[in-house]
């Protein structure tokens, strides 16, 4: 298994690039087991993709499997390191706080009510 310059830098860009993803597609106050359910499927999307745009659209799972894992935890240092901090992600960051909407429960102080009903 080998794995090419070009699909290690491919794989840091989107790394770095999906919590911002994250917080565009989740509501606000989605759960944060919830938008790392979210992470975790655009990582194993990100790794699948990138694993066969290098492999000229054939899927090598093994090297799919490690590209995920790879994209997942750049993408979790990424925004615990570099955009939470800066203030782009994270509940209150930027994204987040400019994009109504999205994915996930929205919480209460009752507990959780779905993010399309507002009363």
């Amino acid at each position: 298994m080998t794995i090419s310059v070009g699909t290690a830098y491919l794989t840091l860009i989107v790394g770095t690039i999906l919590p911002a993803l994250v917080s565009l597609v989740t509501h606000q106050l989605a759960s944060s087991k919830y938008k790392t359910v979210v992470l975790l499927v655009l990582s194993v999307l990100a790794g699948v993709g990138t694993q066969m745009l290098s492999n000229g659209g054939h899927l090598v799972l093994d090297q799919a499997a490690l590209t995920s894992a790879v994209s997942f935890g750049i993408a979790w240092v990424a925004h615990e390191g570099l955009l939470k901090p800066l203030g782009l992600t994270g509940t209150t960051g930027l994204l987040n706080s400019k994009v109504p909407g999205g994915l996930g429960l929205k919480r209460t102080s009752m507990g959780a009510e779905p993010a399309g009903r507002h009363e």
